[in-house]
């Protein structure tokens, strides 16, 4: 951890942004500005724009899996930090709300359960949201997921720095 740290300050922070993996935002303080990945995925330009506003420099690693194309224009790298006492299970630390989160948990578990009607209207966000996972699961308090990030996180721009050495 305090190699990390002292690696983060080596970074110049105008052309680099930082991609928390399975690491709270409030770890880095960066509670101003909400994480609302419906908005996100409605209109991801807008969300970024306003994303960067706000001054926050740090993505949760769903908002990069939305957003990395704009991303990608805007920076000239992209640090995840990764905390690895996950394998590859990540504690999900966005709020969904109830209808989504059914959708989402429906999507992984039963696939074949048709949507209702008056989930209609929020499919177009949790069809963009499912492609962000591979597997999804409820446990209990929290969702645990897998990413569906291999290709993005094998982008030249995109360096792994891991929260933790080996020797820690």
């Amino acid at each position: 951890m305090k190699s990390l740290r002292g690696q983060l300050e080596k970074i110049p922070q105008d052309k680099n942004i930082f991609v928390l993996k399975g690491v709270p935002l409030e770890f880095v303080g960066e509670e101003n500005f909400p994480e609302n990945l419906s908005a996100a995925a409605d209109n991801p330009l807008n969300y970024f724009i306003a994303l960067t506003n706000s001054g926050r420099k740090f993505l949760t690693h769903e908002e990069f899996l939305l957003l990395n194309a704009v991303i990608f224009m805007q920076y000239d790298a992209v640090y995840v930090l990764k905390n690895n006492l996950y394998m590859e299970q990540f504690p999900i630390e966005t709020k969904f709300d109830d209808v989504t989160k059914k959708i989402l948990l429906e999507h992984f578990t039963e696939p074949e359960n048709i949507i209702d009607e008056s989930e209609e209207e929020i499919l177009g966000n949790a069809t963009k949201l499912t492609e962000l996972f591979i597997g999804l699961k409820d446990n209990g308090n929290f969702l645990l997921g897998v990413y569906n990030d291999e290709q993005i996180l094998s982008e030249p721009k995109v360096k792994v720095l891991n929260l933790f050495d080996a020797d820690e």
